[in-house]
């Protein structure tokens, strides 16, 4: 291990000054076609793309060594992920013991409490739609007797919706009993598990996505 974090300590010097140096030669190659672009390059996001686009053969050797300098990069930059992704599912990432998890335990079994709740109400609300939905077809389909083709139609393409609808009821139905199932006493929970809390509180403050819904569907709490 010791060996690695020096090879790619050497690898990103490497890259840096490869990425540096690129980024320099493309600067110095401005010489020959005006002070604008060079002001550009120094200062404007994107200004080079456009320079290596409009003067490919003065700016190529500068981007190819960038190119160079941030393929040197990548082991750097690779094991920095695996080693925060390992420190992640071990629980080190926010240097959490027993007494921390413990208190973040009480915040987590409030919130899958909630989202249960959450969903038995979604799932109620379904079911009421679904049973009178019901009701109203089959009142419906006891004049069918006589009727024209367009209303046989209509009938048949509400029958179709009605079917579709049920199914989402069924579905998620089939959520909340697996939430229900999910075993959930501080035991049974992980490191990662106390790891993805932290980080979907600090995410619902920040308007992240992934902190917008907490696990099971329920709306994220904010509070720890």
């Amino acid at each position: 291990m010791h060996l690695l974090n020096i090879l790619c300590g050497l690898s990103a010097v490497l890259g840096l000054i490869l990425l540096l140096g690129g980024r320099w030669m493309m600067i110095a190659s401005v010489g020959d076609v005006g002070l604008m672009w060079k002001l550009a390059l120094r200062f404007l996001p994107f200004a080079d793309l456009l320079f290596l686009s409009r003067y490919w053969d003065l700016a190529k050797n500068g981007a190819f060594t960038s190119l160079a300098g941030m393929i040197f990069l990548l082991p750097w930059a690779g094991k920095a992920i695996c080693e925060k992704n390992e420190l992640r599912k071990t629980g080190q990432l926010y240097q959490l013991d027993h007494d921390a998890k413990a208190g973040l335990y009480e915040s987590m079994k409030a919130q899958h409490q909630t989202c249960i709740e959450w969903k038995e109400q979604n799932v109620a609300r379904l079911n009421a739609c679904v049973s009178g939905w019901y009701q109203t077809l089959q009142t419906r389909r006891a004049t069918l007797t006589g009727a024209t083709p367009a209303q046989r139609a209509a009938y048949e393409e509400e029958a179709a919706a009605y079917i579709a609808f049920r199914e989402l009821a069924l579905h998620q139905a089939g959520e909340l009993n697996t939430l229900r199932a999910q075993p959930f006493e501080f035991a049974d929970l992980k490191n990662e598990d106390f790891t993805a809390w932290i980080e979907r509180q600090r995410d619902s403050r920040t308007g992240s996505p992934r902190g917008m819904l907490a696990k099971g569907g329920a709306p994220e709490s904010s509070s720890d």
